[in-house]
């Protein structure tokens, strides 16, 4: 889901919020070093978990620039994440194949999140650290919902900047029942939590 993303707007923010680069307000070019995605939930008899380290993210960045300091959305960054269902792994086959089929995965076998706007929260952005809420579009078995998340991100030793954020949502919200699974003994319940954690890297120039 970032593969997901916002990071790519934060790695922006927080390479041009080093001292190195106080005058200079223009993003940064970087691209995903890796991703996951997971589903967490839970049902009568146990909690599950499915996760997906298969992320595809299309991204690009609005290069016109404005002062960080006078706007909540310094940048205009445009992100698009698919998941595919058959890539999770929920450790469980029965669960798996069910949750595919519940979600119309024959059909619909993508989950998508698109980022629609972001505001930087108030005094988190950091020269290492910066903090987003974020309202998005999320599809699941061909249903658009908006949604909002509080996106984390924060620069690592090497350079590379993590992101992380979690969404509780309902599966009844888009449409589908909760799977059942061996004759109705195991019923997963309606909320699950989608999680993504996220790497990006800058793209060295030529």
């Amino acid at each position: 889901m970032s593969r997901v993303t916002l990071v790519l707007g934060l790695a922006a923010l927080m390479a041009r919020a080093s001292p190195g680069h106080a005058q200079d307000l223009s993003p940064v070019p970087v691209r995903l070093h890796s991703g996951s995605v997971s589903l967490n939930g839970t049902s009568n008899l146990r909690a599950f978990a499915c996760q997906s380290s298969k992320v595809d993210a299309q991204i690009t960045i609005d290069r016109d620039t404005v002062s960080v300091a006078a706007h909540a959305q310094p940048f205009q960054v445009h992100v698009a994440v698919q998941v595919a269902l058959t890539s999770l792994d929920c450790g469980v086959a029965g669960i798996g194949r069910d949750l595919v089929h519940t979600l119309h995965g024959d059909v619909d076998p993508l989950i998508i999140y698109t980022l629609d706007s972001y505001d930087i929260v108030a005094g988190s952005a950091a020269t290492d650290s910066v903090r987003a809420n974020t309202i998005s579009t999320l599809t699941v078995a061909g249903v658009e919902k908006s949604v909002s998340m509080l996106v984390s991100g924060h620069r690592l030793a090497d350079g590379r900047i993590e992101a992380s954020g979690s969404l509780l949502v309902k599966m009844s919200d888009f449409g589908v029942a909760p799977p059942r699974l061996f004759f109705g003994t195991l019923r997963v319940r309606d909320a699950i939590t989608i999680h993504f954690d996220l790497t990006t890297e800058a793209v060295k120039a030529h």
